[in-house]
This record gives structure tokens, C-alpha cells and sequence, in this order.
């Protein structure tokens, strides 16, 4: 039971057929590409695993399954998507270090911690990094500036996973808590947050290695971070500074510093 919602038993065969033939009824109606699982924690781990590969074998395995395990663990995150056979889990546990190290300004390990354990999911596992959603309040009101949100977007974009933009966030809409942080957008408010999110997109789709490469930890510190990425021959760096004094990095000959212009200054 979740907030007094009916439940159905989905142990039962005739339960599963109906979710099942349902499920393939509106995919094949309407096209999707993946379906969105809601509050997968309270569904039967055996239901979600045969579901999963059910519809992967009728519908393809390019399809895509995203399921939503509301908590910070990355090592239970890890085991439920063993378990499950998702695709991809929205990552809690980054959303909740990234708004640690950057709102907070909390030790840059809590970000260190939670990279680490990259190497428990399955293989071509696809965490989905995020800054906000529906159930929690709007970045622009959980960070102090706009300057330390435009930092935490940008490592967003920087790290692996598949970054999910919550509507309204390039509009730096605000909002606490329910309905405040639901409520409807303003069309006529642009802000220089959606040419940044779109640079940092397309950096995305220039650089693979953002998205997919291999990730380690070159230094740590109670202040500083410093993460690489491979893909091939594709390396990226990037560094959290929290000290009060520059770092200075060491770099391949062939390296370049990518700056992506914010609202008021540059972020590199």
C-alpha cells in the first residue's frame, strides 16, 4: 500500500497477464520507448524481474525499463537493479550527495563515496542523474545561489549516467515542497539556463566519454576532488575545488579546459 492507493497482487498469473498484455497494448499504441516504474520498492522483486524480461523479449531489448527506488544506498540501488533486470534507476544516492557538496557545502567525499560504487551495478546499467523532481524541492530553492546550481549542473552533465531535467529548471523555478514545487511554468521567463543546459548537452553528444567512460578517483581531500573518465582513447577530468586556494592539476599535453558561460561568470 502506498498513500492508501489500491494495490493489486501481482503473485497471482491472472494479475500479471493483465499488467502484462496492458503494458503491450499502450506501447504498441502509442510507440513509447521506455516506461517509467513508479516506487518499484513496494512491488515483488520476482514481478519486476519477469516483467522486464517479458517485455524485452515481445517488444525488443532496445526498449527501456527506468524504475524509481526513492533512497540514498547505493549499494541497495545496486542490488535492486541486479535483482529487478532494469535498464537504468533514477540515482538517489548522486542526488543527494550533489546537493550535500554543493548546497551544503559539505565534504566533496560524499560525492567520492558514492562514484566508488559504480562498480557494483550490472554491466550497461544506465543510472539517471538529477538535480530535482516532483518529490522534492526545486534546486533553485534547495541551493543558497544560482552560481553554486550552475556548478551543480554542470558536474551533472560531466559524470556518467543519463541526466533528467525536471520541467521548469532551466526557468529556475522555485519551490519547497508540495504543490510549491509543482506548480506550473512561465513560458515568458527565459533564462541563460537553457543555452547552458543545451551547451552542456551538446558537449555530451561531442565528448562520449561524459556519458559512458569508466570512472576513478585521481586525488581526494576533504576539499578536493579530482574524477577522470575513459572511453578508448577519450579521457575527461573534472575537478571540485572547495579550498580557498587554487590547485593546480596535471594534465596531458593535449588537454583542454572546456568553460560553459553561465549567468554571471564562466564555469570550467
Amino acid at each position: 500500500q502506498v498513500h492508501g492507493l489500491p494495490d493489486l497482487d501481482q503473485s497471482i498469473e491472472e494479475v500479471y497477464r493483465y499488467l502484462l498484455e496492458r503494458s503491450l497494448f499502450w506501447q504498441g499504441f502509442t510507440n513509447l520507448k521506455g516506461f517509467r516504474i513508479d516506487a518499484i520498492r513496494h512491488m515483488n522483486n520476482r514481478f519486476l524481474s519477469r516483467i522486464s524480461n517479458d517485455l524485452h523479449r515481445e517488444i525488443g531489448e532496445e526498449f527501456w525499463l527506468l524504475g524509481e527506488d526513492f533512497q540514498g544506498n547505493p549499494m541497495a540501488l545496486a542490488e535492486r537493479a541486479e535483482k529487478i533486470n532494469a535498464d537504468a534507476l533514477f540515482d538517489f544516492p548522486l542526488y543527494y550527495a550533489m546537493t550535500d557538496v554543493f548546497c551544503d557545502q559539505k565534504s566533496v567525499e560524499n560525492i567520492a563515496v558514492i562514484l566508488s560504487a559504480d562498480r557494483y551495478y550490472p554491466e550497461d546499467f544506465q543510472p539517471v542523474t538529477f538535480l530535482d523532481n516532483h518529490d522534492l524541492p526545486r534546486i533553485h530553492s534547495r541551493c543558497p545561489s544560482e552560481e553554486l546550481v550552475d556548478q551543480a549542473l554542470l558536474f551533472q552533465f560531466a559524470v556518467r549516467g543519463l541526466p533528467m531535467i525536471t520541467y521548469g529548471l532551466e526557468a529556475r523555478l522555485t519551490g519547497k515542497a508540495e504543490p510549491e514545487n509543482r506548480k506550473s511554468l512561465r513560458w515568458d521567463s527565459p533564462t541563460p539556463l537553457y543555452s547552458q543546459i543545451k551547451t552542456l548537452r551538446d558537449l555530451r553528444v561531442k565528448y562520449p566519454v561524459l556519458e559512458k567512460g569508466v570512472g576513478s578517483i585521481v586525488a581526494l581531500s576533504d576539499n578536493l576532488l579530482i574524477y577522470r573518465q575513459s572511453l578508448g582513447d577519450q579521457h575527461s577530468y573534472i575537478a571540485i575545488n572547495q579550498g580557498e586556494h587554487p590547485v593546480d592539476i596535471p594534465l596531458p599535453g593535449e588537454a583542454k579546459i572546456l568553460e560553459i558561460q553561465g549567468k554571471s561568470d564562466s564555469l570550467s
